[in-house]
Parts: structure tokens; sequence; C-alpha cells
């Protein structure tokens, strides 16, 4: 078999192999992770592939010094290969998850205009990106919290990393501290969405518009042990014979909630959180209906399990 012969059966042999389908995008985001060691494993892939008999790594020799006109050459791969590098990627600042809403503040637009997130066992935790340079305010329907230059996790206006948004629309927006007036600001929608069901409802069910409310304000060492403790302190007041205290809300919140029920209705709630160094659980105060009965010095209610 002479040169021509094998070059022939050479672009048979390349012409009928099957098809390797290449996304060009793919290839520049491998490329970009791994530098010039990928044009090193293709070029030994290539050669691997045309390996298929005695003739044919003959004919890869002739290739190697073409005649004028030939058509084909095969041009060496460079062996020059880029070290990977050694450093860490950077550490972020936040969890990534399906639990995390995430926005880019520019001083003229809260970004995305709209965002769903799907609640966890706490709520939402959210990022806000603020790319102006200057302070701001990540605001949403009943409350603010700061916003600084930057990409940072934002504080619940309440306390703590997660938000214990219940789920529904929330119009959010960043406000900078130099806009005088933040209705002028447009707003984002945040949809909270709860898949898993997590949350419990926490409104209260009154039979009239007559309501009451309440705050504590406590001393340093206050409280009680447990969590429970400190919730029946602030409903046992307000309870009868038959009714129920339970835990609402979001099973892991930072300050967990509990309603007082009755005839199915939730018609007193409050929050709980720990107090000072000692780390003891007091109530914030309470919420309820104020037409509901009661008797004198209350009635222990019973704390009904999620």
């Amino acid at each position: 078999m002479n040169d021509d012969d094998l070059r022939t059966e050479l672009r048979g042999e390349l012409e009928s192999a099957p098809a390797w389908p290449l996304d060009v995008s793919e290839a520049g985001r491998r490329a970009s992770r791994h530098h010039r060691t990928r044009t090193a494993m293709t070029a030994v892939t290539v050669i691997v592939a045309l390996v298929v008999s005695g003739a044919s790594v003959y004919a890869l020799m002739l290739l190697g010094h073409p005649r004028p006109n030939d058509g084909i050459q095969v041009v060496p791969p460079s062996t020059s290969v880029t070290p990977p590098s050694t450093s860490a990627p950077p550490a972020t600042t936040h969890p990534t998850s399906s639990s995390e809403a995430w926005f880019r503040c520019d001083g003229s637009a809260t970004l995305p205009t709209e965002f769903s997130v799907a609640a966890g066992p706490a709520g939402i935790f959210i990022v806000v990106d603020n790319t102006t340079g200057e302070a701001m305010s990540f605001q949403y329907d009943t409350g603010g919290s700061n916003s600084p230059p930057g990409e940072h996790a934002v504080e619940y206006p309440q306390g703590g990393r997660f938000w214990p948004l219940a789920p529904g629309d929330y119009h959010v927006k960043c406000v900078p501290d130099s806009v005088s007036e933040p209705s002028t600001v447009p707003a984002s929608t945040l949809h909270v969405v709860d898949p898993l069901g997590y949350w419990v409802s926490s409104e209260l069910e009154c039979n009239s518009k007559l309501g009451f409310g309440s705050n504590v304000d406590w001393i340093e060492g206050a409280g009680w042990p447990t969590q429970e403790e400190a919730a029946r302190k602030a409903l046992d007041r307000y309870a009868i014979p038959g009714d129920e205290i339970e835990r609402v809300g979001y099973p892991d919140e930072q300050q967990p909630q509990f309603v007082l029920v009755r005839d199915g209705r939730n018609i007193v709630r409050t929050s709980v959180y720990r107090s000072g160094a000692h780390g003891n659980w007091v109530y914030s105060g309470a919420m309820g209906c104020g037409d509901e009965r009661r008797v004198k010095g209350g009635f222990h209610a019973p704390i009904r399990n999620r």
C-alpha cells in the first residue's frame, strides 16, 4: 500500500467517524477553568481516535510531513500547560440556597423586579448588593433594616439572620439615605412560598374589630428557662378552660411565636426571645381579640404539639 492509498484510507475513517457535538459556550466555560490543560487532553483524544490500525499509525507519520496540496495536516498541539491555581476561592458571606432572596440596588432601582423564594424552617434569608457606595435601608411593607455599601446579608428588623415572613407577596425596595421621600423609590415584589409546609398561621381570628396590644421591657436576669414557660406567662392570663396554646410561625425562627387557641381560632398571640447574659426566655408582650371571655386568674392552658 503506497502513501496515497494510506491517506485515502485515513480520510475515509475520519469522515465515517461519529460526530462529537460541541457546545461553544460550554467549551468556553471549561477553557476558562482548565486553561490550556484541555488542549493537551484533546490532543490525546485525537491520537487515540486515529490509532485504529497499524496502517493508520503509519499514515499519521506521513501526515506529519504532507506534500503540497494534500489538504490534510495534523498540527502538534502546544505542550505548555498552565498550572491550576492553588489559591482558595473567596469565602461566601452568606448561605446559598433556595431560601435566599438576592437583590441588587443601584440607587435608581431594586433588581430583579420580582423574586420568588422558598421558605426554610426559619424563614428566608435576604442578601442585598448595594452598588451605590452610600448607605441605604432595605424596606418592606411593615419595616426595614440597614443595607451598607457592598454585598451583605440584611438583618431582620427585630433581629436575627432570617426573616420569618409568612407566605405571600411583599413590596421591597432599597432607599438611599439621601432620599427624603421613600415613596418615590420604585419597589420590587418578593414572593415567599412554602412548598414544604413549614409555616403555621399566626393570624388572629377575632369575632369583632376590637383588639388589644401590649409590650413588655425586662430587667437583666428576668425570664424563664424555657420558651414554653415564657409563653405560658404571657398567655395563661387570657385563657379559660378548654383553651390551648400552640406554637405557630416557622419552627426554627429566632423569636418563636405562640397563640392561644379557642374553639379553633387564634385569639391571642405572643413571641418570646432570649434576654441578657443569662439567656433566659421572656415574652415581648401580647396582641389579641378584645371581646373574648376571660376568667379571674386565667387558666393554665396545655401546650399543643405542632
